[in-house]
């Protein structure tokens, strides 16, 4: 029986093959650094972080986190009108923020229409200039 003819592609690699598979891939490059490379790039990195903090600082991103509140002793006279009066003042707030919001959420509304109308007028105003100017063209 004699061999058959058969594309190299669908023959198995053999060692040959992947030698020279190596020399068209090239030798890999060696991890190795100069250590004063390696230092600046290591300053270089902290002074970039340094100066990115310091930028979110100024923005004023995430606040620090305050400390939360002890409460009241269960030794202190009169504890039950001290938390009383306290949910009241915090009702009191609650209501005055939501009175702010819906009066803000109305005033915008009636600045919407009120834009609204003036954008209507506006292209009302050049419409008619438009038709003017037409018709003295056409009367020319």
């Amino acid at each position: 029986s004699a061999p058959v003819a058969v594309w190299p592609e669908l023959q198995p690699a053999t060692s040959w093959h992947l030698r020279d598979m190596a020399k068209l891939l090239g030798k890999s490059k060696s991890g190795r650094q100069k250590t004063t490379l390696k230092y600046n790039v290591a300053k270089r990195v902290r002074e970039h972080r340094r100066r990115v903090r310091k930028e979110a600082k100024k923005a004023g991103g995430a606040k620090k986190r305050t400390k939360k509140d002890p409460g009241i002793p269960n030794s202190w006279p009169f504890k039950a009108q001290l938390l009383e009066s306290i949910e009241k003042q915090k009702k009191q707030k609650e209501d005055e923020l939501a009175k702010k919001r819906k009066e803000q959420r109305d005033k915008a509304k009636e600045d919407q229409k009120q834009q609204a109308l003036e954008r209507a007028r506006e292209i009302e105003e050049r419409e008619t200039l438009r038709k003017e100017k037409r018709a003295k063209a056409l009367a020319e």
